[in-house]
Parts: structure tokens; C-alpha cells; sequence
């Protein structure tokens, strides 16, 4: 794997080496100083050029980079085709052999959209003649905060993690797998998610950044804490899936209630009981 200076070296060159790009800017963990940076994390480079269409319409400029195991254009998507004939910012995410990742957009001089006025972590890598109104800043990401944890928030999060063991019952009444296995694991578990981060953020006196896909969280917790969030993701066997559902509803209860204490927000005790009576009598009879 190529080496943080050698990959850097090479964007810059590659920018410095080539008319139509007149700025370079490094962007995400790698120019954020509170971002965690480790030999994989990604390259997110924005390269400010003259004359886009000659970038996107031919990419064979971006082996300059390296050896590339697959390349994504997520700007030209079936859904969403890019018009080459126009010079809106267009991306090209990079896996390479060796590795290492770059994501980068292009930005065209003549229609830099909100980019020169960016307030995520940046650094000016290259800026020729000083042209571009380009500044570096080392403002702290807040994209992966989590949000204000006010009573109304806390309601709303218990009481839809609540309704939504409800679809995951009923998907395993009806034999419904993968409906049930995709509602536990794409929006009851982020209903729990959201109340573990707002407990760890209620303990610190900072802003804690999660990350994307909160994979900072572990982080923060002890090994008993850790085990019990991993324990709470089911397979794909219905009974597993069911005990799950009992034991992320309690991990959930036990975690809200300490966090309703701290915070005197009011328990819906009688709700809470009354569900979970309801899933155990549904559990019964299947």
C-alpha cells in the first residue's frame, strides 16, 4: 500500500502537472484534526478545473492515480444520468489495488456551486496563483453529531421503537423473514442507535462525532456495553429472531429509563409493559 506521503505527493503533482486544474482541496477525516485517519481511510480531494467536460468525458486521465480495482461515478447513476454536455461537479470514487481510496469531485471554475463557501474541515492543498477564494478551515465536522436529545426527540424515539417491534412480530407471524429482518435491522435498530448515542453524549462535555454509520460509537462504551449492542443483532433464523426482539426491548428500556432519570423526562411505564406483553402473547402463539 502506498504510503500517505506518496498518495498525497501524486495528487498534488497530478494538479500541479496539468493546465486545467487550478486548485486542490482535501476535504473529510484526513483534514479534520478530531477525525480518526488510519491507512484506510479515503482521500476526499475536490479538484477545482477549468473545462469539465474534458475530465468527465473520457476517464482514462484517472489511471494518472494509480491502479484501479473498481471506479464508481455516482453523478451518472441509471436513475440520475449526468449531462455531459454540461459543467455541473461530477465525482469519481477510486478503489485501488493497493488499497488506498480516493474520492474526487470535480468543480468547474465557472460554476463552483457552494463550494468555495464549505464549512467542512479543509485543507488547501494546491491554490495556483492564489486565484481561487479558496480558505482553510479546521472546523469541527458536526454531519455526524447526534442530534439535541429534548423530551419531545426522547418521546418520539421510544415510542416509534416501540410501534416498530410491532412490523418485526408481525413479519415473523407471517413467516415474512426478510420483511421482518429488514425493518430489525434497518429502522428498529437505529431507534436504538439513537438512544445509546444520546447517552453518551449527555455524559461528555463535548460534541461527540459518531461518524458516519456511528462507526465511532463502540468507542465509547466498555466491553459489557459493546456485547450487549452486538448481541442484539439477530440472524436469520426466526427463533433467534424473536429472542433478539425480547432482548433489544429490554437493552433499549433499561438504557432510555437511566437516560429519562438524568434528564427528568417522564417514563411511559404502562406503554412499555403493555407492549411488550402483547409481543410475548403474539410469541405464544406462533
Amino acid at each position: 500500500m502506498r504510503t500517505t506521503d506518496e498518495m498525497m505527493g501524486l495528487i498534488i503533482k497530478i494538479g500541479e502537472e496539468d493546465d486545467r486544474i487550478h486548485g486542490i482541496v482535501l476535504e473529510g477525516s484526513r483534514a479534520n484534526p478530531k477525525g480518526h485517519v488510519d491507512a484506510y481511510s479515503d482521500y476526499d480531494i475536490v479538484y477545482f478545473v477549468q473545462h469539465i467536460k474534458s475530465f468527465t468525458l473520457d476517464a482514462q486521465w484517472t489511471k494518472s492515480f494509480g491502479d484501479i480495482l473498481i471506479m464508481q461515478k455516482p453523478d451518472d447513476w441509471h436513475n440520475h444520468l449526468y449531462d455531459y454536455d454540461s459543467n455541473e461537479p461530477f465525482t469519481y470514487l477510486m478503489q485501488f489495488t493497493d488499497g488506498n481510496r480516493i474520492d474526487l469531485i470535480l468543480v468547474d471554475i465557472h460554476n463552483p456551486k457552494d463550494y468555495y463557501l464549505s464549512k467542512e474541515p479543509r485543507k488547501i492543498l494546491l491554490n495556483k496563483g492564489n486565484y481561487l477564494p479558496l480558505k482553510s478551515s479546521d472546523t469541527f465536522n458536526a454531519s455526524f453529531n447526534t442530534s439535541e436529545c429534548t423530551l419531545k426527540a426522547f418521546s418520539d424515539v421510544s415510542n416509534e421503537f416501540r410501534w416498530l417491534c410491532l412490523y418485526v412480530s408481525k413479519g415473523l407471524l407471517r413467516h415474512q423473514i426478510l420483511y421482518a429482518k429488514s425493518i430489525y435491522e434497518g429502522i428498529l435498530m437505529p431507534q436504538y442507535l439513537q438512544m445509546i448515542k444520546w447517552y453518551y453524549q449527555e455524559k461528555s462535555t463535548q460534541k461527540i462525532n459518531f461518524g458516519s454509520f456511528d462507526k465511532y460509537l463502540t468507542q465509547y462504551m466498555n466491553d459489557a456495553q459493546k456485547k450487549i449492542l452486538m448481541d442484539s443483532f439477530p440472524n436469520g433464523e426466526v427463533l433467534d429472531i424473536w429472542e433478539k426482539l425480547f432482548y433489544i426491548y429490554d437493552a433499549f428500556h433499561v438504557l432510555s429509563n437511566t437516560l429519562a432519570v438524568d434528564k427528568s423526562f417522564p417514563v411511559m411505564n404502562e406503554e412499555i409493559i403493555s407492549v411488550k406483553q402483547y409481543l410475548t402473547d403474539q410469541y405464544i402463539h406462533y
